[in-house]
Order: structure tokens, then C-alpha cells, then sequence
């Protein structure tokens, strides 16, 4: 398939070891452990929808749909992953997977340079890690990109998480690396083969990042172990 090659200036990270706990996933570095940014998002998140939502379809409904979307997700991501390293994707077929990667492609095709791919990423000041999907430079602009899908469209109000998880991408890269991103963008590919692109800056990305210190407080102030 025609093609572009991407540059690479990935930045040097220590090494992260991951563990899945009972509590949720956590990430260990030399001399300490920091929960993940889902794992925070989630235990402080407003669940009530999602329980209304598995009473509507039902428990094994709900399981299975939930099973399939991130299936999907890994397989786009993994597909996003590999030609932004410049590795031969051979000849596309029609999986889930594969469509959602078609329709998301365009948008790649913009990066510029990539700083960062599916990289391990840590905050001594947040005390939280996780793995960024890209930071890269778009038009320009240091941006840390968030690949997501969905059945249908997503209106900005219902993503307040994407953005939270994606400020904290962009705090840790800053503290990691010393270079500022000055955009989060979310990436949606959705299963009729169009996409969705939110952007976050400036002024924002504050408010956003206020917004993610008091998740982070709150998780804290309740975590029993």
C-alpha cells in the first residue's frame, strides 16, 4: 500500500513494569508505584449511566458488547501502531479493525514527527502512570494524540475523561522530557467509516488539568490499601 514514512524522535523513558492488581493496574519504576490514569479516571467517575445502561440490555448484553469494543479498539490500535513505526501493513481486509484503521489513516498521514508510540509514562508530581498512544507533531504543534472508537458519534460533553487522560499524558511527557505539548487531540474512528477529532488547548488544557488534580486528590482520599 502507498504510504508515508514517518520520523522518529522517540524520547528515552525509564523502564515501567505494569501489574494488573485486584485493586487495578499499577505501574512500578524505581522506587515507586503509581496507579494508572484508567485506573484513577475510573474509581472516581460518575458510574451511574453505566448501571442504568447494563440494567437496560442486560449483564451478558452488556459483556458482550463491552468484550467487542475492545477487541476492536486493540486491533485499530495495534494496526495505528505498527504504520506509524513504518511497517509493511500488507494488503488490508475488512475486518472491524481494519475499517476503523481506513477511516482514522488520513489523519495519521498529518503527524509530522512521532515523540512518542504506545510509550510508558509517569508523574513524580500526579503520582499516576500510563501508556500514551502518540505524542507527535501535528501542524507544527506538540500534541499528544488519543486513538479511540465508537459505535456512533461522541458529543464533547461525554468525553471529559478522554480529555482528563489526555492532559495527564501531556503533563507527564513535559515532566519527563522537559517540551511542552500545546495540544491534546482525540481521535475517533467510528464503525460507519467517518471520524470524530477533538482538540484541547490553551486555556483549556488548564482547566482541564485543574479538573484532573482533584480526580487525582479524590482517588487518593479514598484508596484503602
Amino acid at each position: 500500500m502507498s504510504r508515508k514514512a514517518f520520523k522518529h524522535n522517540f524520547l528515552a523513558v525509564p523502564k515501567l513494569e505494569q501489574s494488573n492488581l485486584e485493586s487495578g493496574r499499577v505501574y512500578v519504576g524505581e522506587g515507586f508505584s503509581f496507579p494508572s490514569i484508567t485506573t484513577v479516571l475510573s474509581k472516581t467517575k460518575d458510574t451511574s449511566f453505566l448501571r442504568k445502561w447494563k440494567a437496560k440490555v442486560g449483564e451478558e448484553a452488556a459483556a458482550r458488547i463491552t468484550s467487542a469494543a475492545n477487541r476492536r479498539g486493540t486491533a485499530m490500535h495495534s494496526l495505528c501502531e505498527r504504520y506509524l513505526l513504518n511497517e509493511d501493513l500488507g494488503t488490508l481486509g475488512y475486518t472491524q479493525g481494519e475499517l476503523l484503521f481506513r477511516a482514522i489513516r488520513q489523519h495519521l498521514d498529518e503527524f509530522e514527527e512521532i515523540r512518542a508510540l504506545e510509550t510508558r509514562l509517569f508523574s513524580k508530581r500526579l503520582k499516576v502512570a500510563g501508556s500514551v498512544d502518540c505524542v507527535a507533531v501535528v501542524g507544527g504543534v506538540l500534541t499528544v494524540i488519543d486513538f479511540k472508537t465508537s459505535s456512533k458519534e461522541k458529543q464533547e460533553e461525554y468525553i471529559e475523561d478522554y480529555f482528563l487522560q489526555g492532559c495527564f499524558y501531556l503533563n507527564a511527557f513535559w515532566e519527563l522530557s522537559g517540551d511542552l505539548p500545546r495540544q491534546v487531540r482525540i481521535l475517533i474512528a467510528l464503525e460507519n467509516g467517518s471520524t470524530q477529532v477533538f482538540d484541547l488547548r490553551g486555556s483549556r488544557i488548564v482547566e482541564y488539568t485543574k479538573l484532573l488534580e482533584q480526580r487525582i486528590e479524590s482517588y487518593y482520599a479514598n484508596k484503602t490499601e
